[in-house]
Order: structure tokens, then sequence, then C-alpha cells
């Protein structure tokens, strides 16, 4: 399971380089036919992404299992140290998954950008500022396909129909854009709360070895003590004796 794990993690570094060398060239692209080709391109490297990150949480969650079910077998140091070297798996893919979130982010950010130069160029911000018309695309990019669609009503310039139709489009790109960060983020958290249950078992181990081995001092003493008690009662019986 490790070593496929190690696989996964090679393959989210790649779709992870993959997702950045389009951010760069959507960030370039000219044409409305290029970007949405690209914004595509990205959405089934995205879906791979997926696919290997859930993967991969889910083999280490199957070898914590493993782990358990074996755990009377072992020594509690081994199964201590194979607890943490999952741990330590898991961490990892919690930061390829944040990272793969930044990556995304930014990809949406650039969008934005563009999306904001359109709307400019159209005359559709109505004297809102770029900071303003940002938030918009950001918290309803719903409403913004709406008023596109009704500014344009009863417009006759093919221009500007085909710059209404690519803003629409990039709408819905935007919005499949913050459906996968938030999957990415829900995917990170559930990494981290499986890391935290597993780093309280690892604690409670801890404890309940040290609490042992307080036990087992405890019980050394108890029988020098002992020892000790049952040779002075031997001494006064030969005395008496």
């Amino acid at each position: 399971i490790i070593d496929s794990v190690r696989v996964k993690f090679t393959e989210i570094d790649f779709y992870i380089k993959e997702i950045d060398t389009k951010r760069r060239q959507f960030e370039k692209a000219v044409l409305p036919s290029e970007e949405k080709d690209i914004s595509m391109s990205n959405e089934k490297v995205y879906g791979k992404l997926k696919t290997t990150i859930t993967s991969g949480k889910e083999e280490l969650k199957r070898a914590f299992g493993i782990l358990e079910t074996n755990r009377a077998s072992q020594s509690e140091k081994s199964y201590t140290q194979g607890k943490t070297q999952i741990t330590d798996f898991l961490n990892e893919l919690k930061k390829k998954a944040d990272l793969a979130q930044k990556v995304y982010d930014d990809f949406k950010t650039i969008m934005k950008k563009k999306m904001v130069r359109q709307i400019n160029f159209m005359e559709f911000n109505e004297g809102s500022s770029d900071a303003q018309t940002m938030r918009q695309i950001e918290d309803n990019p719903d409403a913004l396909e709406k008023m596109i669609q009704q500014k344009m009503m009863g417009k006759a310039s093919l221009k500007l129909q085909n710059s209404a139709n690519d803003l629409i489009e990039k709408c819905e790109a935007i919005k499949r854009l913050q459906r996968n960060v938030r999957e990415l983020l829900n995917m990170i958290l559930e990494i981290a709360e499986i890391i935290k249950l597993q780093g309280e078992k690892i604690e409670s181990i801890s404890e309940n070895v040290m609490e042992a081995k307080a036990h087992m001092i405890q019980a050394n003493d108890n029988l020098v003590k002992a020892k000790k008690h049952q040779q002075a009662a031997k001494c006064v019986f030969l005395q008496e004796a």
C-alpha cells in the first residue's frame, strides 16, 4: 500500500504541474475558443487529480485498518511506528491537496481578471470598480450571467453577442472551478480529521505504555518491600525460637 501511495504522490505532482501550465496558457490565450479548450482540458485534469487524491486517502485508511487487524501480533513499538509512518504519508497527501487548491484558486483569479476586462469593454459594470466586479463574479456568477443576458436583449452587434456568449461560458467555468476548490477543501478537511484521530490514538497508546511502565515499577517496589518484610519476619521468628 505504501509503495502504491508513493506512485500516487508522483501522479498528483504531475497533475498539479499540468494545472499550473494550463493556468499560464489561459493567461496568454487571446481567442475565446482557445480559452474554452484550455478550461475544458483543465477540467479533465481535475477529474484525474481528484480520483488520485481520493484513492490515496482511501489506501492510507486501509493501511490503518490492516495495522489494527494485525495489532495483536506486533509489539507496541512496531505498532506505533507503523501508525506514525502512515500519518506522515497522510500529512504529505494533505500538503499536496493544499497546493492543488492554491493552483486552482490562481487559475480562477486569472479567469476573473479576464472577465473583468471583458465586462469593462462591454460597459456592463455601470460604475462598479474592478474589485466590486471581481467580488460579483466570485459571489454570484449566476446573477452575473442573467445580467449579461438581459443587457444583450435587443442588441444586434454580432461582436457583442459573441463576447457576451464567451462571458456566459466563463461564468459556467468559474462555477466549475469553485466546485473544484470546494471539493479539494473537503478532501483536505477529511484528511486532517483522519490525522487527528490517529494522532489521538498514538497519544493514547503512549499514555497506556507509560501507565503500564509505572505499574511495573510499582509492582517491583511492592515485591522488594514484601521480600524485606518476609526477611524481617523470619529473623524475628528465629530470635524467638
